[in-house]
């Protein structure tokens, strides 16, 4: 084999960078593949310091597509010949002198001092190197089906990570593979294709860049005539309808020894060379760095629970409306009742205003009279005038009279009655004029309207503080429905945007590491879970200005 070149720093790594993400589950061979790909390279950047971030190990790879074949040195060794066995063996002509998979296993094995492995660099071709960074993610791992258990989001979130830091040093370049490692050793249980496609599941948005790595592969088995090819291709249909679609497909057997079995390691060489030409050749794809996807559990837990949230939605937003009737009722009422208070207070002012005027100082008027005549003369005439007996005390009179001598005179009989005489002299005739006024206080003269003035007052204002009171029970009860209404509208809203998030297919990363961390999928009953998960949204809906921490205890009750 040509002599491995100098390892380059990691500084000297081109930019444009090719990120592959191997995903698998335990014990599927990520880590020995990343390290057969290393030896494969040639150029290694970051050999010796791998990075890790949170259990994924991150190699920086640098190569210039060395191309492997075996030199058979046996008949010539100075022109000795080239063979390249194809990295499928179904597609390659050295299966051609092979009359069935014993002999191809014969022929893949062969060993002997007269066989190299060697390469062709292909710098000489003018072939630029091309830089790598493999993730190597930890390993999913199985799970039962119908359980309440998701042990791999802490798994998936590592991962998310990791691949975020990694997308985020070379954003413009996104991802250019996902290996999918499934070893021929593992058996296709349920728990395993589900932990499969948990992991899977996890990165839909990558399906574009998508491949199977059949690692751990017997080559024989892939010799059209074996007698396992036929139970490998069933193999192969099962793990794609995790996929849905077809996908490329790699195998590899990486644990092999290179200098006893030259023409495996070759095959294996050739199989790496293919991945990471396929990686420079796919579309890279950009991922959202703060996104992560569901895992099927997670899925199909948060389905069940926004059915549970839709059903309840229904039987409170019954109490929401009869909330709704009570109050427009109420309210109805209370307007009724206020508009009464109205009448009542203005009948009480006029009543008032009856009382104040009653009660005033001023005179009233409660009798008048006028005598006017003329006299002859030498005819002296008396007039007398007698005023009714009045049953209020006299306050004023006033008297006026011209060219008439008067003489008042209190005349015996009731209280108040008096009387007037004038009388005229014998002079020439001539005209007089003789007039009387009598006035009372008009507190006097109104006493029985005082008294029913004040008696309808009472009755008033006790009818005033009734109606207040049916008012102030009225808008009591208004707003305990306002108050209990602002719960219900607040647990139904909340729960409205948790069944929204329920049911989306990716989480912000924040949230998802918060249900990690609080441990909301791996909580033994549905009942616990939801208190966990709710905890978690709570806690977003309130960064996000939804709900307000007051509305804690309404709203997680």
């Amino acid at each position: 084999m040509a002599e491995r070149p100098i390892p380059s720093p990691l500084g000297s790594l081109p930019g444009n960078e090719h990120l592959v993400v191997i995903l698998g589950a335990s014990q599927s061979g990520k880590t020995t593949f990343t390290e057969t790909t290393k030896q494969y390279a040639l150029i290694s950047g970051t050999n010796e310091n791998p990075t890790v971030l949170e259990a994924v190990r991150t190699e920086d790879i640098l190569t210039r597509f060395p191309n492997y074949h075996v030199e058979d040195h046996e008949k010539n060794p100075e022109t000795p010949k080239i063979i390249r066995p194809c990295y499928c063996p179904c597609e390659s002509d050295f299966i051609l002198n092979c009359e069935d998979e014993y002999d191809y296993e014969e022929a893949i094995d062969e060993r002997g001092q007269h066989l190299k492995l060697n390469y062709i660099d292909q710098i000489d071709q003018g072939s630029e190197p091309a830089s790598f960074a493999l993730l190597d993610t930890p390993g999913v791992t199985g799970v039962a089906p119908d359980g309440h258990i998701e042990p791999n989001l802490s798994r998936v979130l590592s991962i998310s990570k990791a691949i975020a830091s990694r997308n985020a040093r070379n954003a413009r370049n996104g991802i250019s593979l996902v290996l999918i490692a499934v070893s021929t050793s593992i058996p296709l249980t349920r728990e395993f294709t589900y932990a499969l496609d948990c992991c899977i599941g996890t990165f839909s948005g990558l399906n574009s860049v998508f491949a199977f790595l059949h690692t751990k592969i017997k080559y024989e088995n892939l010799y059209p005539g074996s007698s396992n090819f036929l139970e490998f291709q069933k193999r192969r249909t099962e793990l794609q309808k995790i996929i849905g679609r077809p996908i490329p497909e790699f195998y590899i057997d990486c644990d092999i020894d290179h200098s006893k079995r030259p023409f495996r390691a070759c095959i294996t060489y050739n199989v790496i060379e293919k991945i990471l030409q396929t990686a420079t050749f796919n579309q890279p794809v950009m991922i959202a760095l703060d996104v992560v996807n569901k895992t099927p559990r997670m899925k199909q837990i948060d389905k069940i629970a926004a059915v549970t949230y839709e059903k309840t939605l229904e039987a409170r937003s019954d109490a929401i409306r009869t909330l709704n009737y009570n109050i427009d009722v109420n309210f109805s009422q209370a307007i009724e009742v206020l508009s009464n208070i109205s009448k009542v207070e203005s009948k009480l002012r006029t009543r008032r205003n009856d009382l104040n005027t009653y009660q005033s100082g001023n005179l009233e008027l409660l009798y008048e009279d006028r005598y006017d005549g003329g006299q002859k003369l030498g005819e002296p005439e008396i007039c007398t005038m007698e005023l009714p007996v009045q049953k209020h005390t006299i306050d004023k009179v006033d008297i006026f009279h011209k060219g008439i001598r008067i003489e008042e005179v209190t005349v015996s009989g009731g209280e108040g009655e008096k009387s007037w005489r004038a009388e005229i002299p014998r002079i020439p005739i001539h005209a007089g004029t003789f007039q009387v006024r009598i006035y009372c206080k008009k507190v006097t003269k109104y006493c029985e309207e005082i008294e029913q003035a004040e008696f309808d007052i009472k009755s008033l204002e006790e009818e005033v503080v009734q109606l207040k009171v049916s008012v102030a029970h009225l808008e009591e009860s208004i707003q305990s429905s306002y108050s209990k209404r602002r719960v219900e509208l607040g647990w139904r809203n909340f729960r409205i945007h948790l069944i929204e998030w329920l049911t989306k297919d990716s989480l912000p990363r924040d949230t998802f590491q918060a249900l990690v961390e609080n441990e909301a999928y791996t909580q033994p009953t549905i009942e616990a879970f939801r208190m966990a998960m709710e905890e978690v949204y709570f806690g977003m809906f309130r960064d996000n200005g939804l709900v307000t921490e007051d509305n804690r205890s309404n709203i997680l009750s």
